[in-house]
């Protein structure tokens, strides 16, 4: 699952602005992620979420609507202080970095920060690939290799950059 361990977070934050029954809570997050959670990750999250009195059921017919508890609602807010906290602290250092590398990476962040404050998730489906792009990068710079392959390297980064503008 593309947002594994993100899960829990993803239905506090849906059941935050009311109600849902546990098939409603997939389509939501499939219309928010473009990825829709399975039966099987989402209905044993949210009886151990019960369990743990974050949410509380109530049945109606044969659905079983969910809604957050005050525990629920104190437990999310907590972890929003955590993240704004942890995401500032980023966009600080980023800030940092783009002045002394003219980088102009703190924009960026905070617009994927942004985006995921409004349920969005923007990098969805290439996250892996955007990790494995800074990690041979990392790999090439920690072992030398980068002025030894500069033009290589500039050239295929290059025609990466147009590749991608022609996406436009």
């Amino acid at each position: 699952m593309a947002f594994k361990g993100y899960l829990k977070l993803m239905i506090l934050r849906i059941l935050k602005d009311g109600a849902m029954n546990g098939y409603e809570l997939m389509k939501t997050i499939a219309k928010k992620t473009g990825s829709k959670p399975s039966a099987g990750s989402i209905y044993p999250l949210l009886e151990e979420l019960r369990k743990k009195r974050i949410v509380q059921v109530k049945s109606m017919k044969r659905k079983k609507i969910y809604t957050l508890t005050k525990t629920g609602k104190l437990q999310l807010n907590d972890v929003e202080k955590k993240k704004h906290e942890l995401l500032d602290a980023v966009v600080k250092r980023a800030r940092a970095i783009d002045h002394i590398f003219s980088m102009n990476m703190a924009p960026f962040i905070k617009m994927i920060h942004d985006r995921a404050e409004r349920g969005e998730f923007p990098l969805h489906g290439i996250g892996d690939e955007i990790v494995d792009l800074r990690a041979a990068i990392v790999n090439l710079v920690e072992n030398d290799k980068i002025n030894k392959h500069n033009k290589k390297i500039k050239a295929i980064l290059s025609e990466t950059v147009k590749k991608l503008n022609e996406l436009k």
